[in-house]
């Protein structure tokens, strides 16, 4: 039984987890933080937690869980740095796994908004800041490139992991291998590595993408329409607030009022749903989106993940938000580059747009298959075969 040591992912994510496939020849030993109250209904039979606490250094770690392979989900702190440098130098191949759509403009501006180099939570006990410390020397004590992992190390304590990246090039300090989604998903974590084109890189797909073969695409107008909501202004980024989300909102209402539309909000889990409430004319739909799938040719959105598989589908057009607000950031326009993704400066534009709607249809369906190719590897339902061949063998068979 192979066994892989997963850095990265936490019980309160079972999406994460459902990025390993299922085998009964694979363990998976996912590697947490302090929190041991964690909720392991989401684990599959043979997997288990483990916590960095538990040992003394990395070298005791890999000793005592001797993994065959480890797949890095991140590698940004100290303790994952310093133990993805101890699995180079044992030998130990390291992956990186791609866990979700991200574009190198977003990460420098959010990097610019909250540049933390925080480490440890305030809250944490006066044991464990101890514990920490000493794992951390036990660790650059036994690693034969003390010099790289020092100035990781001083570089990490003074900058964010963005600028951190930027600055410590040593491919020393970053996974051997790669596995992603796509080509164009690829560019961000490429340029933030420093990476050449000698590394090796494994595309795989978009998982569960394969469950969108079987949505049936409207083949006529329907009258309603879409928010894929994100929760922006409560995290208060890219210059979103309370009130300005409110206006967005009744502006949009108002629109498709005047076309004779009905407006649906689908909401990101930590949404304030207040806000939907306190505007007449929206409807919520909760639970998963896949069913309703069907019943929607217009899109309105940001940049989440959600919108590549909606790309995908025929008779589909989708709206961008991201230049709407007082700030106007240009963040995640990667799309509305590729042309799938229509940018809306004002919410205004939207009325316009939908007066020309048949012509954006066909311009959608024109260069789906371009996108797809660069954004999404393969429409198709062969996601964990890919997975599970690289992880038993280190190669993919290309011919499916």
């Amino acid at each position: 039984m192979k066994r892989f040591l997963i850095i990265g992912i936490n019980s309160d994510r079972p999406d994460l987890i459902q990025l390993l496939p299922e085998n009964q020849e694979f363990k998976y030993l996912f590697l947490n933080y302090k929190n041991r109250q964690l909720n392991t209904e989401n684990l599959r039979s043979g997997d288990e937690f483990i916590y960095w606490e538990d040992f003394k250094s990395a070298q005791k770690l890999l000793s005592e869980i001797k993994p065959d392979k480890t797949i890095f989900i991140t590698a940004e702190s100290y303790l994952e740095v310093f133990l993805l440098m101890l699995c180079r130098q044992k030998s130990i191949l390291t992956y990186h796994l791609e866990h979700g759509v991200k574009t190198y403009k977003t990460l420098e501006l959010r990097n610019k908004l909250d540049s933390s180099q925080a480490q440890l939570s305030p809250e944490v006990t006066f044991s464990y800041k101890l514990w920490h410390k000493l794992f951390i020397i036990r660790t650059w004590l036994g690693l034969s490139e003390k010099k790289i992992a020092y100035q990781y190390y001083k570089t990490r304590s003074q900058k964010s992991s963005f600028d951190t990246h930027l600055l410590i090039k040593s491919p020393l300090r970053r996974p051997e291998e790669y596995i992603t989604f796509s080509t164009k998903i690829f560019e961000c974590q490429k340029k933030l590595d420093h990476l050449n084109n000698d590394t090796k890189i494994h595309y795989v797909g978009f998982p569960n993408i394969g469950k969108y073969l079987d949505i049936i695409a409207p083949s006529s107008l329907r009258k309603r329409i879409i928010l894929i909501d994100q929760p922006f202004h409560e995290q208060g980024v890219f210059g979103w607030t309370k009130e300005e989300k409110k206006n967005v909102l009744s502006s949009i209402v108002s629109i498709a009022i005047k076309n004779n539309l009905d407006f649906y909000i689908k909401p990101h889990p930590v949404n304030d749903r207040k806000i939907y409430h306190e505007i007449e004319g929206i409807k919520i739909i909760e639970g998963d989106l896949l069913d309703r799938l069907p019943e929607f040719n217009i899109y309105i959105g940001f940049f989440s993940t959600l919108l590549i598989p909606l790309a995908c589908l025929k008779n589909v057009v989708i709206f961008s938000l991201n230049s709407v607000t007082s700030s106007n950031e240009e963040v995640y326009s990667d799309l509305v580059d590729e042309g799938v993704v229509q940018k809306l400066s004002d919410v205004k534009d939207l009325n316009n747009h939908l007066e020309n709607l048949e012509s954006l249809l066909k311009s959608q369906n024109d260069i789906r298959d371009k996108f797809i190719e660069d954004w999404v590897y393969r429409f198709d339902r062969h996601y964990s075969t890919r997975m599970t061949e690289l992880l038993s063998t280190g190669i993919i068979n290309n011919s499916y």
